[in-house]
């Protein structure tokens, strides 16, 4: 870590020079990290239980679950806590990104472009001309 490099009773150097050559944010200088809560330990290791027995569970079904069991437990917190050991629920999800094949279809019709593509309406109106000619003419 560049912090422990930053000599903070240096005689000719303040610390603001000296973070801003090492390229380091003095507020990260001062940081003390927060020993967890053992209480939060025994919720995280009984929301990977639950993890583990219903991967299909949510923050909200996760949420409800713990607080039958007993825990205080609100749905921000199981989501966050989630979040924090990489848990995310599995299911089918929406797959609104994939076009629809029934949408359009190819046609090799003779552009320059080589292939276009033609809704299926035009395709069927185009059809159902050529069917209508074929049969009366």
């Amino acid at each position: 870590m560049l912090q422990s490099v930053v000599q903070r009773d240096h005689p000719q150097a303040s610390v603001r020079l000296q973070c801003r050559l090492l390229g380091v944010c003095r507020s990260g200088l001062y940081y003390q990290p927060q020993a967890v809560d053992p209480e939060q330990l025994a919720q995280m290791r009984r929301i990977d239980e639950l993890y583990t027995a219903h991967q299909s569970y949510g923050s909200r079904q996760m949420s409800g679950h713990l607080r039958r069991e007993g825990y205080p437990a609100g749905r921000d917190q199981v989501r966050r806590l989630m979040r924090k050991m990489g848990l995310q629920a599995v299911y089918c999800r929406p797959r609104t990104s994939l076009p629809d094949y029934r949408v359009t279809i190819r046609l090799g019709a003779a552009t320059a472009g080589g292939f276009r593509e033609v809704s299926w309406r035009w395709a069927a109106r185009v059809l159902c001309r050529c069917r209508t000619l074929a049969t009366t003419g």
